[in-house]
């Protein structure tokens, strides 16, 4: 079977988790020697003729002290900088608003190298921020709204899945990267002897011809698991289970979908799949939700 997959691979860890990181203290906060910022340059294509102009991005180079980013959009940068997860994953439940319209569309490169050796995750959060405040001006809040959400809780028929025992599952370690294979029926992750599955690991599978939609969530808390329903709803997903533990969650269900939008013959509608086959049910309501408010923001500083 094809399946054309969504971009959407998480390591997913709680929001509290990336507000925590998000909160490095200044006085600590390692800092930059050099910061390059320009726009975006086109790039050769494989034939050696222009490529397909800004948004080509580069292979950037791993280093623990140097940060290259090519061809990001301003609002990309915000995403990375201040509504990433430790795994560098969008954290699909806080929105973003504000700006004006040419953070969609004008893109740039940072290269930085930093002073010591702070590590992938510092330079791509805090340390970004920091560029992106003093180079583009950027000011931002977050806030909090209420909103129309769904409600992800325990179902009458009672949680279907079984905790994994404590220990099973290693952290995320994005500096390590594993391969995975996902497809509609099964996520694979490839271990190394002596690792175990990474915790919060998930996909979103999209099958072709009509085969509806998959969701995997290995090693995941119900938290976790909201986060990545968020990928194919159309609100923030609140999670009142009041289930601990980690579990192996597999969803199937007819598409992305609202709460008035019909099933179709690839299965199920997502509300009443989530009930039959994991015993939680999704309701709508209305609730808390995160936001982050850009206040201004310039084009960028000359170097």
């Amino acid at each position: 079977m094809t399946i054309a997959r969504l971009a959407l691979i998480f390591a997913l860890t709680t929001a509290i988790a990336a507000t925590e990181r998000q909160q490095t203290s200044p006085a600590n906060m390692p800092k930059w020697e050099v910061v390059s910022v320009k726009p975006c340059r086109q790039v050769a294509g494989p034939s050696g003729g222009r490529g397909a102009g800004p948004g080509v991005a580069r292979i950037p180079i791993a280093s623990p002290d140097r940060l290259n980013l090519t061809c990001r959009t301003v609002q990309q940068l915000i995403i990375q900088a201040y509504l990433s997860l430790p795994n560098g994953r969008r954290n699909l439940q806080v929105g973003i608003e504000g700006g004006p319209s040419w953070i969609n569309s004008e893109q740039y490169e940072i290269n930085a190298k930093a002073e010591g050796t702070p590590g992938a995750e510092v330079m791509r959060g805090p340390m970004l921020r920091a560029i992106l405040q003093e180079r583009f001006k950027l000011t931002a809040h977050s806030e909090a709204k209420e909103v129309p959400v769904y409600t992800l809780s325990a179902a009458k028929s009672g949680f279907k899945l079984q905790p994994l025992q404590d220990g099973s599952c290693d952290p995320p370690d994005p500096s390590h990267p594993r391969g995975i294979r996902a497809t509609i029926d099964d996520l694979v992750e490839v271990l190394q002897p002596g690792e175990r599955t990474t915790c919060g690991l998930a996909t979103v599978s999209v099958g072709d011809g009509g085969t509806g939609t998959t969701v995997h969530a290995l090693a995941s808390n119900t938290t976790e698991f909201a986060g990545i329903l968020r990928a194919v709803l159309d609100r923030p997903i609140v999670d009142r289970t009041s289930v601990k533990g980690r579990y192996n969650f597999r969803l199937h269900f007819a598409g992305a979908q609202t709460a008035t939008q019909p099933s179709d013959p690839a299965g199920p509608s997502i509300f009443t799949a989530i009930e039959e086959q994991i015993g939680l049910k999704l309701e709508s309501a209305r609730g808390p939700g995160e936001f982050l408010i850009i206040d201004a923001v310039e084009r960028p500083t000359e170097n």
